[in-house]
């Protein structure tokens, strides 16, 4: 589902998607410029082995059912992250470092002659996903994407 809920602009300021892979695992993504008072952008990964929280880009939780090596790994406690995010209640992106990251790093690969992080074919596979939700959103039916699609999400 996709709509526009709080704020008076052209597009969507509220998603939320269930995603089911290929191998029977569910996620679920909830993205929303009309929540109170703007938390920090976050990303948690939770399956039947245990759970990552990222904040801000941050990994700032573990749980794990096995201890694994996490040699250099940092994590940041909530707390120092508790900045408010203006853009997240806001139709205005006001924090732009997560892409200021991806334009770096594409300017040093040019300039040292290696590939980018989020190459081209990564970039078209995440706006594939971003097709299939926008499509389920405007037909009310599921869409199945190809594991190898492209260019945009095409049924299978």
């Amino acid at each position: 589902t996709a709509k526009t809920a709080l704020h008076s602009i052209e597009s969507e300021d509220t998603c939320v998607a269930t995603l089911e892979f290929a191998n029977g695992a569910i996620g679920v993504l909830h993205a929303t410029t009309a929540a109170y008072p703007g938390y920090a952008r976050r990303l948690e990964i939770t399956g039947s082995e245990g759970t990552v929280r990222i904040e801000h880009d941050r990994i700032t939780k573990i749980d794990l059912r096995k201890d694994v090596e996490a040699e250099g790994l940092e994590i940041e406690h909530a707390s120092e992250l508790a900045d408010q995010n203006a853009s997240a209640n806001s139709p205005v992106v006001g924090d732009v470092r997560g892409h200021q990251r991806i334009v770096e790093d594409f300017i040093g690969a040019i300039e040292t002659g290696r590939s980018p992080v989020c190459d081209g074919e990564e970039g078209r596979r995440s706006l594939a996903i971003v097709e299939s939700i926008y499509r389920a959103a405007r037909t009310g039916a599921a869409v199945v994407m190809r594991a190898d699609a492209r260019f945009s999400a095409q049924p299978t």
